[in-house]
């Protein structure tokens, strides 16, 4: 039984580091695919200027170009992405529901 605690505690630290790292690396890929989807349907450039991988929450700065005749519109924009088995800063502030 003693040897049981620490080993239930060393799984249950590999889970709470482990499977937020996991999921923000799913969120990253998925985010750069539906930023190549967006790129090639519509008529812009969009550059990643940079992205950081937090341990819950991720944030993506890009530069968006869109080309109208001689003229091009740049928007600077910058994404928070959620990620995490749970949205756990949501969940704080009471602003999720499990559907």
């Amino acid at each position: 039984m003693k040897k049981l605690i620490p080993a239930v505690l060393i799984v249950l630290l590999i889970l709470a580091v482990g499977l937020p790292y996991f999921f923000g690396i799913k969120a990253e890929n998925h985010y750069k695919e539906i930023l190549k989807k967006v790129e090639k349907s519509a008529n812009m450039v969009i550059k990643n200027k940079s992205y950081e991988r937090g341990i819950l929450q991720s944030v993506a700065t890009n530069t968006f170009e869109i080309n109208k005749g001689e003229k091009t519109i740049t928007i600077n924009n910058t994404d928070t992405i959620i990620h995490g088995p749970i949205n756990v800063p949501e969940l704080l502030k009471g602003n999720i529901s499990f559907k």
